[in-house]
């Protein structure tokens, strides 16, 4: 017999949700801190006094309707029809008790899984089809296999990486050379705490610059690696522009040394000539540098559930290109997650239609891309309908304008 609750204590319900196979950092009783302009409330079922399924709901009201939100869950056994209907029907009556019109929720249940290079002729996982035929026999809102990264309040399509299966030595001649370049150029990898927030912002901002888009400022960061806290990481790609300049320096006046006071043959002089030129054009982009101390070329924030690693935010600073931090950084995820215990790094979104800049580069990585079924509104109100129907036409006025 199941029994349903709400305001669950936050230690049992997280130790639930990190692992449960469903479990994700989205549905962690502390992501409605990090979403504080969301009400919320944790809810749980329980059989025989043992939870079974769980689901952090946030809370928003638009222009006088309350709707609910479940990102990433409910977190339940969508094999275990019984358990889904129970749970739906719980949810249904709580919602409707509050007045809300909806409740949207997108569980991770995936639809394809393989690496990128095979996964436009991998197949349909048929459990999936189970799950969403489950779902939608309940009188629930199946949103379908939306088309456009920005269709869905959550990427449908992701870049994983498996962390035991990753393999530097695998990838493209190409990344490898870019990776070796940066680690010779002197890029390090430097984990942080609470300061990294600002680190971090300062490639964010070159980012939005680039890009033209709007993203999350240090406080955002700051607060996520606070509620977190060793769970949480801020990996810089930097250079000690002082270090790395006397050090080549010095290389340049050995090797100039040893051109002058050795007898050498010609094919050796023109070996020694080829590297003091590329001493001297890495001596010319140092000096070049905007900054004469420490360079913050790139960075990510990453957070860990269960057994996963997420990488939530990650920005690039594009003036240091030349030094490939964004490459050693990528890298650094998988060795991140590999000393702490992960077996995966959820590297996050990608187009759906497999094109355009974020699956161009993670692809480099070889990554397996995992599609999602998508979104589901589970509607409590008549009204859902009108308000759906005026939100559409909306949408064409505006596309016409």
């Amino acid at each position: 017999m199941y029994t349903f609750k709400t305001d669950i204590d936050e230690q049992s319900y997280d130790i639930f949700v990190e692992q449960h196979p469903m479990g994700n950092l989205l549905q962690t009783a502390k992501w409605a801190s990090v979403k504080s302009e969301w009400q919320s409330v944790r809810t749980a079922v329980y059989q025989d006094n043992q939870m079974v399924g769980a689901a952090l709901i946030l809370i928003r009201t638009i222009k006088g309707f309350k709707f609910g939100y479940i990102p990433r869950g409910p977190i339940i056994d969508y094999d275990n029809q019984a358990l889904v209907s129970f749970y739906m029907n719980e949810l249904n009556q709580f919602a409707k008790k509050n007045k809300w019109l909806f409740i949207k929720f997108d569980p991770r249940i995936v639809r394809k899984s393989a690496p990128f290079k095979v996964f436009p002729s991998s197949p349909v996982l048929s459990d999936s089809l189970e799950k969403v035929n489950t779902l939608t026999q309940k009188g629930i809102r199946y949103l379908g296999l939306t088309t456009s990264l920005y269709d869905t309040v959550q990427p449908r399509f992701e870049a994983i990486l498996d962390v035991e299966q990753f393999d530097e030595k695998a990838l493209s001649s190409k990344v490898r050379n870019c990776i070796k370049a940066s680690r010779k150029r002197d890029v390090v990898i430097t984990s942080y705490d609470e300061e990294g927030a600002d680190l971090l912002n300062h490639v964010i901002q070159k980012t939005m610059a680039r890009k033209h888009i709007q993203l999350r400022g240090a406080d955002y960061f700051r607060l996520i690696k606070q509620l977190y806290q060793d769970k949480a990481d801020f990996s810089i790609a930097e250079m000690d522009v002082a270090t790395a300049t006397s050090q080549l320096k010095d290389k340049i006046n050995a090797l100039t040394t040893q051109m002058t006071s050795g007898n050498y043959r010609e094919r050796k002089v023109k070996l020694l000539q080829e590297e003091l030129t590329l001493l001297e054009k890495r001596l010319s982009d140092l000096n070049a540098m905007p900054v004469e101390d420490k360079a913050i070329m790139s960075g990510g924030l990453s957070v860990g559930c269960g057994h996963v690693l997420e990488q939530i935010y990650a920005g690039f600073d594009e003036q240091y290109k030349q030094f490939y931090p964004q490459y050693l950084l990528y890298v650094s995820f998988v060795e991140y997650a590999k000393k702490q215990g992960y077996t995966r790094v959820n590297l996050g979104g990608i187009e759906n239609n497999l094109e355009g800049g974020l699956i161009r580069f993670k692809a480099k990585f070889n990554p397996i891309i995992e599609e999602y079924v998508g979104e589901f509104d589970l509607v409590v109100s008549p009204l859902y309908y009108a308000v759906q129907f005026a939100l559409n036409m909306r949408k064409r006025l505006k596309k016409k304008g």
